[in-house]
């Protein structure tokens, strides 16, 4: 089955709200009332339309907010599932298939075009382009969709940020692109040697710190939450790391990525965390951990006396050779 990135996952929602309808009429050589599904993102949030095949036809329509690639598949057996990708547009679109979905052929405007050349460039089946090609068709296809969201889905790859300034500036005012750009600019700021995002948060009693505050100690941010078995797991050992070095210039930050209240004070006490606390209880979708990119947790972030970022995980080593005797 055709894959499409967890990243546009994340990034699909920020669409805008203009709403464009959408026609598809195909044919498949199946058994009637076989069943079809058309995934894709809707004016609100993602859609999974289903109809059964009549006579060999089937149709579908619906309205999109801006062209997005969308995944009409079909299950085979228990784990056989056969599908085709194609984009949305505002013309009508036709597929037709034989037995094989998988080898469907797609009609429609100006973006199911580029997109078939980018098949017909990189094949059907490879699900991992290398960034030649990827460069390649970017630099042919500027203007197409089709090449932002091969970017985008390499959105954790370092050498393809250059590719998206080569993109045309239209496409650069799409709302995924302009969140890409924003993820871009954000990573670029957490590597090693940049200064450290400030905030400020909430601590258990209600009470407002800020990072800056600490600004001349050595620094852990422990991103965790209470649900979290590896995070709290792993307390015992920040609280020997915290015995160790707190008099010796050395503070531990904790920021919890709960939800509510109650579970994140249940878990300070049951792990008698002694070290200084902060929430937002929005779960991922904090202020603090989108700044910081936090995405899975256990997760940390050691920072220098000057505020600047030293490195991401294991602190002990570092904190030995700095703070050690």
């Amino acid at each position: 089955m055709k894959r499409i990135s967890f990243f546009l996952f994340f990034l699909l929602p920020l669409l805008g709200n203009a709403q464009t309808k959408f026609v598809i009429d195909g044919s498949l050589d199946a058994p009637d009332n076989t069943m079809l599904h058309l995934i894709y993102h809707g004016p609100e949030n993602w859609q999974v339309d289903s109809v059964k095949l009549l006579h060999g036809k089937f149709h579908f329509s619906g309205e999109y907010t801006e062209p997005v690639k969308a995944n009409l598949t079909m299950r085979m057996g228990n784990d056989d599932y056969r599908s085709v990708s194609f984009y949305l547009e505002n013309v009508p679109l036709k597929i037709s298939a034989g037995k094989d979905l998988r080898a469907a052929t797609v009609k429609g405007g100006t973006v199911n075009r580029e997109w078939a050349a980018w098949e017909k460039m990189n094949g059907v089946d490879n699900d991992n382009p290398d960034s030649v090609l990827i460069a390649s068709y970017v630099s042919k296809y500027p203007a197409s969709v089709v090449s932002l969201d091969l970017v985008i889905e390499k959105v954790n790859t370092e050498k393809y940020y250059s590719l998206f300034e080569q993109l045309a500036p239209e496409l650069k005012t799409l709302p995924r692109a302009q969140e890409y750009d924003r993820f871009v600019n954000g990573h670029r700021a957490l590597k090693v040697g940049q200064m450290a995002p400030d905030f400020t948060v909430v601590d258990p009693d209600g009470k407002s710190w800020t990072l800056s505050d600490y600004r001349g100690k050595y620094v852990y941010l422990d991103f965790w939450a209470s649900w979290c078995k590896p995070c709290r797991a792993a307390h015992p050992w920040l609280s020997k790391i915290n015995e160790r070095f707190k008099d010796k210039g050395f503070v531990l930050l904790g920021i919890s990525l709960d939800y509510k209240k109650e579970a994140w004070l249940k878990a300070i006490a049951e792990d008698h965390v002694q070290w200084k606390q902060g929430s937002e209880l929005k779960g991922f979708n904090g202020e603090i951990a989108k700044l910081y990119q936090i995405g899975i947790l256990p997760n940390g972030i050691l920072i220098d006396p000057d505020g600047r970022i030293m490195e991401k995980g294991n602190i002990e080593k570092t904190l030995e050779e700095r703070l050690g005797n």
